[in-house]
């Protein structure tokens, strides 16, 4: 049985770390960024990788962010190799792909809040509760509720959230000169791009409008 790292790339190219109070110093010290994190709000469903299955948040988790292949931001796949490795997440410390148990107990822990993290930034964590009671993981479930709820459901409801809560990060973006790619770690992700937690997405018609589908399965 193997009980070292033999870099083979595995836990770097599938996913990322989540944050834990241990991590607030490498986050004080920028050494990971906010454009570098995006938010799990509570009740999203997620993939666990430890036990291999779908569940529903219930608290929110602060991640780092993956590219378009899964792999985490810091992974260089070319050398197999982490950039920023002497100030990497205790969960990564921790890692150890042909022994789970050490991630396991990381897993019972409490996880890093944004209010924690903002705390010296009082007026980004109304903003964030302002967002939350706009455009919670709740409102976006009544409205999809509301769509299936009758036959012909009307889709308009959540077609307007989709849109509202676009141009609220559009508006933080212009109006109060907050990046963009800090958005997703402020608001957690676009409730548009959550729409798959409920089999649903969203595409233009032929008049260039968007419009609420459910989604395709994939061919085999």
């Amino acid at each position: 049985m193997r009980s070292h790292c033999i870099r083979c790339g595995a836990c770097c190219s599938t996913a990322s770390p989540t944050l834990h109070p241990e991590d607030l110093d490498i986050l004080q010290q920028e050494v990971i960024a906010f454009r570098d994190l995006f938010t799990l709000r509570k009740g999203e469903m997620v993939h666990d990788n430890v036990r291999g299955l779908l569940i529903t948040l219930p608290e929110e988790m602060i991640k780092v962010k993956t590219d378009a292949s899964g792999a985490c931001r810091f992974y260089n796949s070319r050398d197999k190799a982490c950039g920023i490795y002497d100030h990497r997440p205790i969960q990564c410390r921790e890692q150890a792909c042909w022994d789970t148990q050490a991630l396991e107990r990381r897993n019972r822990t409490p996880r890093i809040t944004r209010k924690e993290l903002l705390t010296a930034y009082p007026s980004l964590i109304r903003l964030i509760e302002s967002h939350e009671n706009r455009f919670g993981l709740s409102q976006l479930e009544e409205c999809v509720r509301s769509l299936r709820s009758v036959e012909d459901g009307t889709a308009q409801p959540l077609m307007d959230l989709l849109k509202y809560d676009y141009a609220f990060r559009a508006f933080v973006r212009d109006k109060m000169g907050i990046p963009f790619d800090e958005t997703d770690f402020l608001f957690g992700r676009p409730l548009m791009d959550l729409l798959r937690m409920h089999g649903l997405t969203t595409e233009t018609n032929e008049e260039g409008a968007y419009v609420v589908r459910p989604l395709r399965a994939r061919a085999r």
